[in-house]
């Protein structure tokens, strides 16, 4: 069973190839998708990220009050910290790349194992 993030979709892609980096109701779409566009076109896999530190979602916070944050935030989390955009761009870029040619219509979890902690803090 997925949980559903709040987080805002994104599309990705690159020539041959489409990535997305997507909330859990889009999965469904992601699989759909592949089946229509792999005969023609291109491969297609989702990305569900959980949360991501990214720069805009620090608000007016203090660093301080970030670290605190975030400390608080990766309580949720089995690997017991937050996702770097960085992890997602590799993701994102081994999947755009030929070393992926035989992968589609996979929903990668990107959540730190979250998706199968049903929310306990760790």
């Amino acid at each position: 069973m997925y949980s559903s993030y709040p987080y805002r979709e994104t599309f990705a892609f690159d020539v041959g190839n489409f990535i997305f980096l997507t909330s859990t109701p889009l999965f469904w779409f992601c699989d759909a998708f592949a089946i229509i566009v792999s005969n023609v076109i291109a491969a297609a896999s989702c990305i569900l990220p959980g949360f991501v530190r990214i720069t805009n979602s620090q608000g007016n916070r203090t660093p301080e009050e970030l670290d605190k944050w975030y400390k608080e935030i990766a309580k949720r989390y089995p690997m017991r910290r937050v996702c770097e955009v960085e992890e997602i761009a590799n993701v994102v870029a081994f999947l755009a790349s030929e070393k992926s040619s035989y992968i589609n219509g996979q929903s990668i979890n990107m959540d730190g194992g979250r998706i199968i902690t049903d929310y306990h803090d760790f």
